[in-house]
């Protein structure tokens, strides 16, 4: 009796690793044998416009380096950043106690020569002196008056002023610190009026013209571009950066003094072309010089002309109707005829830069 129930016991274990077996070998066999997934969109119509990238510096509209004209001690600050200057306001002043020496002495020659001038004058009419003596002192004091001249000159480039109207956006150098000829002391800007200056790689320059928009984007703003177009393109290109550069102003003045500061680092995309429809295919479907179908459940490859190109779309001139399914980012290993199992993905719309 022992030894039946036993050998049932075996029977059914058996029967039970058999069934195990079976469904793992159909599991196994269904996934190696079955078609492979593909994810699939359809093309679509819609815009598409290219853009050249660039990267770009907001910077004043109309604006001046305020340079120090002589050397010496910086004594003086009168204005600070933010301030609203003319031209002609006093920005410095820069101590230069030589020139003003220098003019003190030669105001001190000019009176003694005017006043021995005037004697002279007097003796000539006389008959008690000659001519020759009062035209030499005439000389000595012309010669005098360009010295004074010259010295005034250099006393006044002490004195630094602002060249244009406008807003101070950066003060440099400290009150009591030595400067040389030629030292940034102010930035002066037109406070509303921005332009971006832009670098364009020199492969893409010559699809930059006049007029054409442009947007700006700034990190503390992302996904909001500013608009503007083209107003500038810089003939000299600069040949270590391989680059040239174009200047851009934007639409709304305001807008762009709100979100872009002086300075401001931004990403530039020019649109250089617009196509208003368009068959469009993702750039991820590309495959060389065409596309991969699927079509009654297996894979053809299909040659295409493409068009414009976009960031993320691409447009198909010719080898597409609109209606195919179309493979997203196609393996290596795929062959034409090969069974496969579309995943239909919904397509998203379509915009782009070079």
């Amino acid at each position: 009796m022992a030894s039946r129930t036993g050998a049932r016991r075996r029977h059914l274990m058996a029967l039970t690793l058999l069934a195990a077996a079976v469904l793992l070998g159909w599991l196994i066999a269904s996934r190696v044998l079955a078609p492979p997934v593909v994810r699939t969109v359809t093309p679509t119509w819609g815009p598409l416009s290219a853009a050249v990238y660039g990267t770009g510096v907001v910077e004043p509209l109309e604006w001046a380096k305020v340079r120090a004209e002589t050397s010496g001690r910086l004594v003086l600050l009168a204005r600070d950043e933010g301030d609203e200057v003319v031209a002609g306001d006093l920005l410095a002043q820069i101590d230069d106690p030589k020139q003003r020496a220098r003019l003190a002495e030669i105001d001190a020659r000019i009176r003694f020569l005017e006043a021995d001038i005037e004697r002279q004058r007097a003796l000539v009419g006389g008959g008690v002196a000659s001519r020759k003596t009062w035209d030499l002192l005439q000389s000595e004091f012309h010669q005098a008056m360009a010295q004074r001249a010259v010295a005034a000159e250099g006393l006044r480039q002490s004195r630094v002023t602002a060249p244009i109207a406008g807003r101070i956006i950066r003060r440099e150098g400290r009150a009591g610190e030595l400067v040389d000829t030629g030292t940034t002391l102010f930035w002066i800007g037109s406070p509303r009026q921005r332009r971006i200056v832009v670098q364009i790689d020199e492969e893409y320059f010559p699809q930059v013209e006049l007029g054409q928009r442009a947007f700006a984007t700034a990190d503390a703003y992302p996904g909001a571009p500013i608009p503007g177009r083209v107003v500038e393109r810089t003939p000299l290109g600069d040949s270590d950066q391989r680059a040239f550069r174009i200047r851009i102003v934007p639409d709304d003045p305001d807008e762009a003094t709100a979100r872009l500061p002086f300075g401001t680092t931004v990403e530039v995309n020019v649109v250089v072309r617009t196509v208003e429809r368009a068959l469009l295919v993702p750039r991820s479907a590309i495959a060389g010089a065409g596309l991969w179908l699927v079509r009654e459940g297996r894979a053809e490859y299909r040659p295409v002309r493409l068009g414009l190109r976009g960031r993320d779309r691409i447009e198909i001139l010719d080898g597409l109707a609109g209606e195919e399914e179309i493979v997203l980012e196609p393996t290596v290993g795929l062959t034409s005829g090969t069974a496969v199992r579309p995943l239909r993905e919904v397509p998203t719309g379509a915009t782009g830069r070079r």
